[in-house]
C-alpha cells in the first residue's frame, strides 16, 4: 500500500464515503480493452472472518484478494512481513490518512473489515479512480504498484461482476437544497416515461447493469429520464446530490406526484443511499423499482421508516 494524492472526494475518518467509488458493474469501462488472465489463480478461499461487510462486497474483495496471493494475511486480518494489516492490507499510516469508518461504530480500525473495505474505497477515489478507464488502472496501480496486480483485479472483477464503472465524480458530497423555482416536467412527458418504464416490469435486476433489459436501481432511473431527454448521473446517491445541486427540488412525503424520485438507505448502512425508485402512482402509493429480482411496481411506503426517505422532484430542463 503506498500513499496517493488526495483530491476533493477524499474523506476523513469520521465520515462514511459518500460513494465516489461506484458499484459493482457487468460493462467494462469503455477504453478498458480485454483484460489479461491472472497472474494467480483462485484457490479455496475458505471461511474468512468478514465483520459487517455485505455478503456481495465479501465476495468481490475476496475474489480480488486472492489475485495477489496474499489472501491469508488479508482474510485472517494478520500484519505481513511489511506490516500491512487487515483485510485490505493497509499500512497504519496509510490508514490514518485515508481510513473511513464504515461500521458506524466512531472510528477507523485498520482490522475492522468494514472499515478496510470503505477506506480501499477512499483510497482509490483519491487515487483518481473517477478518472475513466485509464483512472481506474492509475488508482489500482497506485494501491500496489505492479502491472501484474492491476491486470489481477481488472480480470477478477470482470469475472465476477463483468467489469468495473468509473467513480461518478458529481457523487461527492452532499450537494445543496435544490431549486424549488425550477418548472415541473408536463404532466403528459412524465405518463409516457412511466409509460415506458412500466413497460419493463420483469426485466431481471441485475447489480450495475445498464438495459436495456436488466437493470439496476439507478440505471432504472437514469433511463427513464433519458428518454425525456435529461441526462442524471448514474448511481442514486450521485443522482440525489445532482438533484440537490439545483436541478430538482426536495417534495414532503404527502405531495409527490408521478415521476419523482424517491430515495433511500439500503445495503450500504443507514447513513448513505443505496437505492432509488419511480413514483408511479402517489394515490396508491406505488413505485416501479428495480430491486429485488426484477423491476416491479411496489408499496413505496415501506421504505418509509428508513433513516433517509427523500423524495425529490426532476425540475424542467431549459
Amino acid at each position: 500500500m503506498t500513499h496517493g494524492s488526495p483530491d476533493p472526494c477524499a474523506l476523513n475518518a469520521s465520515r462514511r464515503p459518500t460513494g465516489c467509488l461506484a458499484e459493482v458493474a457487468n460493462q467494462r469501462p469503455q477504453g478498458l480493452g480485454e483484460v489479461a488472465r491472472p497472474h494467480h489463480p483462485v484457490g479455496d478461499l475458505g471461511d474468512a472472518p468478514t465483520g459487517g461487510v455485505p455478503r456481495r462486497h465479501r465476495d468481490a474483495f475476496r475474489l480480488v484478494d486472492a489475485a495477489d496471493a496474499h489472501f491469508t494475511f488479508r482474510a485472517l486480518g494478520l500484519a505481513s512481513s511489511a506490516g500491512a494489516q487487515g483485510l485490505m492490507q493497509f499500512m497504519p499510516a496509510t490508514l490514518a490518512t485515508y481510513g473511513v469508518d464504515g461500521d458506524g461504530d466512531g472510528r477507523a480500525d485498520i482490522r475492522s473489515d468494514a472499515d478496510s473495505v470503505f477506506s480501499a474505497a477512499n483510497y482509490l477515489t483519491a487515487s483518481g479512480v473517477a478518472a475513466g478507464a485509464d483512472g481506474v488502472r492509475r488508482a489500482i496501480f497506485a494501491y500496489n504498484h505492479a502491472d501484474w496486480y492491476v491486470n489481477d483485479v481488472l480480470y477478477y472483477a470482470a469475472s465476477y461482476g463483468g467489469g468495473v464503472v468509473a467513480g461518478d465524480p458529481s457523487d461527492c458530497g452532499p450537494g445543496g437544497n435544490g431549486n424549488p423555482a425550477l418548472p415541473p416536467i408536463e404532466d403528459a412527458r412524465i405518463a409516457g416515461m412511466l409509460t415506458l418504464a412500466q413497460a419493463h416490469v420483469g426485466d431481471p435486476y441485475v447489480l450495475g447493469a445498464n438495459g436495456p433489459h436488466a437493470w439496476d436501481c439507478s440505471s432504472f432511473t437514469q433511463a427513464a429520464y433519458a428518454r425525456l431527454g435529461i441526462t442524471i448521473p448514474r448511481t442514486a446517491a450521485a443522482q440525489r446530490n445532482w438533484l440537490a445541486a439545483g436541478n430538482g427540488s426536495r417534495v414532503q412525503l404527502g405531495h409527490e406526484k408521478p415521476g419523482d424520485l424517491i430515495f433511500v438507505d439500503t445495503y450500504l448502512g443507514p447513513n448513505q443511499i443505496g437505492h432509488v425508485l419511480i413514483v408511479a402512482d402517489p394515490a396508491a402509493h406505488r413505485s416501479v423499482e428495480a430491486s429485488g429480482d426484477a423491476v416491479g411496481i411496489h408499496d413505496y411506503t415501506t421504505w418509509s421508516g428508513h433513516h433517509i426517505f427523500e423524495v425529490w422532484r426532476v425540475g424542467a430542463m431549459p
